[in-house]
């Protein structure tokens, strides 16, 4: 007896919709990209074969961090490595007091990071030999990583503000955390396990077949994306053209300095985003749902697999 089996692919439905207008940033393309639809890869979200129906739901939830921790870097010299210690120490508690004086729950730490001696070349010249350059030792070089823990995004400004006017300007970076990523996954688990059951109940319509009764294999899996990781940057100028009437002309350009900005992560393939809109640097986490449904029983006869025909639905 021949089988006849359809492979079904399902083209998800977005319950949100993004969208984009030309930018400062099509200044820094190389190409037309920017005017011509790219050919883009729609991967399956439902494929079945003779032997199994898989499905796989995508979700995507963007959190606030509740946590930030920013990282400066802390550099001074001295004589001698005492008091380049005593300096960058006195510097650190300054900092500490104030930032505790003028912000809640906000802490400070500092790290170690290296002592290295700084060297010059101190210069002999006799009268009757060349000029000897002889290298000496002339102070120490401290470096040390100051941590500063805060739980309001918005608190970032005063404490730059405050770091700047203790002469601390070097901020490396900022990491973000949020202490809800249980109870973030088991929402996502469960936003997507409706899903699943709503297309198990359409699929079974459609194939007029019970799917329920199946045995059915189950995958998931998890992914965060930091803040940290979605900073990109562009350079938007429109330049000149300068007319330079002899070999002898200078033509002094400015600087063009690069943007620099936060890109969240586009959910072009998951089906579905908690908390979708975005203006401010947040937590993704991103999930992944998949149901191997199989279809033939263990102990089916084999012989009937033999003369298979499928038919490939895209429509």
């Amino acid at each position: 007896m021949k089988k006849i089996y359809t492979i079904v692919i399902s083209l998800v439905l977005f319950p949100f919709a993004m969208a984009q207008v030309g930018v400062n940033m099509n200044y820094s393309r190389d190409d037309d990209s920017s005017i011509q639809a790219e050919e883009k890869f729609i991967s399956y979200s439902t494929l079945s074969t003779n032997d199994e129906l898989s499905i796989t739901i995508k979700g995507m939830y963007n959190a606030v961090a509740d946590t930030y921790i920013a990282t400066f870097s802390l550099l001074e010299i001295a004589e001698t490595a005492e008091e380049a210690d005593k300096k960058i120490h006195n510097k650190i508690q300054r900092i500490t007091t104030e930032l505790q004086n003028t912000i809640q729950n906000v802490k400070v730490k500092s790290d170690f990071v290296s002592l290295v001696p700084k060297y010059d070349y101190e210069v002999d010249k006799s009268l009757f030999s060349n000029t000897i350059h002889t290298e000496k030792a002339i102070g120490f070089e401290l470096r040390k990583s100051v941590t500063i823990t805060y739980h309001k995004q918005e608190q970032l400004d005063v404490i730059v503000k405050l770091c700047a006017k203790h002469e601390l300007y070097d901020l490396a970076m900022i990491d973000y955390y949020t202490k809800d990523y249980e109870s973030i996954r088991d929402t996502l688990y469960e936003v997507a396990q409706q899903k699943a059951d709503q297309l198990l109940v359409k699929y079974s319509k459609r194939m007029n077949k019970d799917y329920s009764t199946l045995e059915k294999q189950f995958y998931e899996g998890y992914d965060i994306t930091y803040p940290t990781e979605r900073y990109t940057k562009y350079t938007s100028y429109s330049g000149t053209t300068a007319q330079v009437r002899s070999s002898n002309d200078l033509v002094v350009q400015n600087d063009k300095s690069p943007t620099q900005f936060y890109h969240s992560f586009q959910p072009n393939s998951h089906h579905f985003v908690i908390h979708p809109e975005v203006n401010e640097p947040v937590i993704q986490i991103h999930y992944m749902m998949k149901i191997v449904i199989l279809l033939k029983n263990k102990d089916e006869n084999k012989e009937n697999d033999k003369d298979v025909k499928v038919l490939l639905c895209t429509g």
